[in-house]
């Protein structure tokens, strides 16, 4: 009986080493094929390729502090308009970015390129940023998580959207002793800008 029961177990152990190994494959098989998944993350890269025209508002929390203002997104140009606590404006575009600062009436102008403010670009224009990304749907949400490398640090990018109807909710980026979300409502799309609305010409010179 002994033998017999040591013989059942070792067939059991042989099993459900045989399962526990292939269950990833298993998961891999079942994400990637499902026409449900497959539909959505269509959906949501098919509608971040129409963010090229629109506002919204939003509501930054970084690390320990808070902010709020307006995004505008138009013709390879980002405006933030930071609006509370201080009254700040950044612009960026791929190569070049400007900041000023109205409270203190101070403008600087930066190269965008490794830094936060290149992630927000390759959000909203580079097709290819999000090819490797990692997709998860669920019934009310989903989201695409990023990891890239910059300046000798890891950063992680969490990009939010609501399915019906599909919206983008929420940025979030972070890395070592650094963390920021920013909260996007009051969405408006196919928005007409002003010509000189993204221009960086030193706002300080007349």
């Amino acid at each position: 009986i002994m033998q017999g029961n040591e013989t059942f177990l070792k067939k059991i152990n042989k099993f459900m080493f045989i399962v526990f190994r292939f269950i990833p494959l298993i998961i891999i098989i079942f994400f990637s094929t499902n026409p449900l998944k497959a539909q959505s993350k269509e959906k949501i890269y098919n509608y971040i390729q129409t963010l090229n025209d629109f506002s919204s508002s939003f509501i930054q929390t970084e690390n320990s502090s808070n902010s709020e203002g307006r995004l505008f997104v138009n013709n390879s140009r980002i405006k933030i308009q930071y609006l509370s606590p201080s009254n700040i404006e950044i612009i960026i575009a791929k190569n070049k970015g400007m900041y000023f600062n109205r409270d203190l009436e101070e403008v600087e102008f930066f190269n965008p390129k490794d830094s936060i403010g290149e992630i927000f670009y390759n959000v909203f224009f580079n097709q290819k940023f999000l090819e490797n990304a990692v997709f998860f749907h669920e019934a009310s949400y989903s989201t695409i998580k990023k990891k890239i490398s910059f300046n000798n640090t890891e950063y992680e990018i969490l990009l939010y959207f609501e399915n019906r109807p599909i919206k983008i909710r929420k940025i979030e980026i972070s890395g070592k002793d650094y963390k920021v979300n920013l909260g996007i409502y009051n969405i408006e799309s196919n928005k007409k800008f002003d010509a000189q609305f993204f221009s960086m010409i030193n706002p300080l010179i007349n």
